[in-house]
This record gives structure tokens, sequence and C-alpha cells, in this order.
């Protein structure tokens, strides 16, 4: 199909990432599914899903997937930023290292896999940028600091990007989920538990810990986030944000309208 829009998902193996993909290639989208192991993507191969290895924080692989695109399919429409990494653990409590992964999945990671397509999309003149952020890039909240400030990278990131780009027809589009039941919590609390934080402590992660559990039972699916994107691909002049759940709406309200000192004492009161 001449038409058919041609999208890269990246962090596609599971999840959200799978849930978008899927979505899309059901509504007649050529897309890309991207993921670090070819083996959870290959269930998900159809004549409309074609997986990529591709760990974008691997230059090699970014650039062999890109030219791949390029070569197979001669543009790309959409690139959806979707590989991520939580993490939670106190600021004092997780180490360098620690912190530099979530970073080199969350940030250099997206912006090496935009770097890489956005030739294309200059050269074609058209293009649709979605980058995954949290509502915690928006309102950070105690032991889940460094995973907001990746994420807080990812808004600033994307608000540059958004006029950097938009002289040559191409869109940037943030995502902004609350808490999403995909799984996603499991590895980032596992990430909590390889936290060094000290015994001083211990009463906020263990208060932190029953928050993040229990707003996860009743959380939705990526059914939520996957209309958010459909949204943004649809819309001629999509908006900068689009928010994904009540949860995310609800704290990215507050957060403007209460300020700092107030917005500080309700989140206390959580813990």
């Amino acid at each position: 199909m001449a038409d058919q829009k041609i999208v890269l998902v990246t962090g596609a193996s599971s999840g959200l990432g799978k849930h978008i993909a899927e979505d899309l290639a059901k509504q007649g989208y050529y897309v890309f599914a991207s993921a670090r192991s070819i083996d959870k993507l290959e269930t998900m191969h159809n004549d409309t899903i074609e997986p990529l290895r591709l760990d974008v924080t691997v230059e090699a692989d970014i650039q062999a997937a890109v030219d791949h695109i390029k070569a197979t399919k001669g543009r790309l429409d959409i690139l959806i930023n979707n590989a991520g990494y939580g993490i939670y653990g106190t600021i004092e409590g997780l180490s360098d290292e620690q912190v530099r992964r979530a970073f080199d999945v969350n940030v250099f990671g997206l912006g090496a896999m935009t770097r890489a397509v956005l030739p294309m999309m200059r050269e074609q003149k058209f293009g649709l940028i979605i980058n995954m952020s949290s509502v915690v890039g928006k309102a950070a909240v105690p032991v889940a600091g460094w995973y907001g400030a990746s994420k807080h990278a990812v808004e600033a990131m994307s608000d540059a990007l958004r006029l950097e780009v938009k002289p040559f027809g191409i869109k940037v589009v943030l995502i902004e989920p609350g808490a999403i039941r995909t799984g996603f919590e499991d590895t980032a609390m596992a990430t909590l538990a390889r936290s060094n934080d000290p015994s001083a402590y211990d009463d906020l992660v263990s208060a932190f810990s029953n928050s993040i559990r229990n707003g996860y039972k009743s959380a939705p699916g990526p059914e939520v986030v996957t209309r958010e994107v459909n949204r943004a691909i649809a819309a001629r002049n999509p908006k900068a944000r689009y928010i994904a759940g009540t949860d995310s709406r609800l704290v990215i309200t507050l957060k403007g309208l209460l300020g700092d000192a107030l917005w500080d004492r309700v989140v206390a009161s959580q813990y």
C-alpha cells in the first residue's frame, strides 16, 4: 500500500510497546517492532509487524535499524520512543552505575534514536516523533527521584526538539502516563530491592512500596496510553502533550495549581 504509514516502535517486546505495536498493525500500519531480544518479538511477526533487534544504547544497532528501514521502505513516518527503564530508590541510595543505566536508556538512547531518524525525516519533509514520558516527568516524588529526573530530561529534550524541527514538517509529541498495568512496576520494584538506601529511609521506602503496590492494583491497562498515541497520530496538528490516565491528569493539574510548598505537604502526607 503506497499510503501505508511506516512506524518504528522501540521497546516493543512486552508491555506498553507491544500493545502499541500490535494496535497500530491491526489498523493497517507497517510496524517495525524493535527490542534488545529478537526472540521475544518473533511471536509478533506477521504481514504488518516486522521484528528488529535494537538496543537503543548501542549505536551500531540504531544505525543498522535505520538503514534497514530506509532500504526496505524508503521512509519512516512515525518514531515511537517507548524503550524505557524504571528505577526506584532514594537519591542517596542508588549508585552511579544504576543511575547511568537508567539514563543510558531513557535519555541518551532516546536521543540517539531520534538523531538517527531525523536526517531521513528532514529529507522527506515530514514525520512524527512520539516520546514516552511519565507523570513523574512533571511531578517527581520521593524514592522515584532518579527516574523522575530521566523523564524530566525527556520533557526538556522534546520541548526543544519540537521547535527545532518544526520548519522541516516534523512534529514532536510527549505522552505522559500515570500508573499503567504492564509489568513495568515489577521491574522497577526489583531495582528498589537493589538500592542501597540507608536505614534512616526505611519508613519512607516502606511507605513508597505500599503506595506503588496499592496504586497499581487499580491502575488501567495499556489501552489508555495506546488511545492517546492514536489521537496524536490522527491529529493534523497534534498537541505537545497527551496525558494518559486519570491519576496522571490529577497529579499534573494539582502540581500546577498548588505551588511547591503546598505540593510538598500533599506528597509528604502520602508517605
